[in-house]
């Protein structure tokens, strides 16, 4: 099993996903409505479902589809505004996100000044 450092590209599906969904209907997502290939390999797609308890990622290794699933029994997790296709994301933030940390947040910009 790999861990989200061995992936060089990882993309979140923005649109809530039919959790209900196994590798086969995942990747269908990927080729159909991302334009992608769900075999690349180093890639991992990671979906929500509307509820934002559920996560599921897919990868190809070698010889088949692989998905881990995570659920959360309580709380939900934090997930892209961005409901148009993907956003690409970092492994050290994609762990933060499976850890229920809000990556998506953005600070307010801080503008210093010198008074002299």
């Amino acid at each position: 099993m790999k861990s989200s450092g061995d992936f060089t590209k990882i993309l979140l599906y923005g649109h809530p996903t039919d959790m209900r969904k196994q590798s086969q209907s995942l990747a269908v997502i990927v080729e159909d409505e991302l334009g992608l290939s769900p075999f690349e390999e180093g890639c991992l797609f990671i979906f929500c479902n509307r509820k934002r308890d559920i996560l599921k990622a897919l990868y190809f290794d070698r010889a088949g589809f692989c998905m881990w699933v995570k659920k959360l029994d309580e709380g939900r997790f934090p997930w892209v505004k961005n409901e148009n296709g993907t956003v690409s994301m970092a492994a050290k933030d994609i762990d933060l996100v499976f850890d229920g940390v809000d990556v998506f947040k953005r600070h307010k910009k801080l503008i210093f000044s010198s008074t002299s």
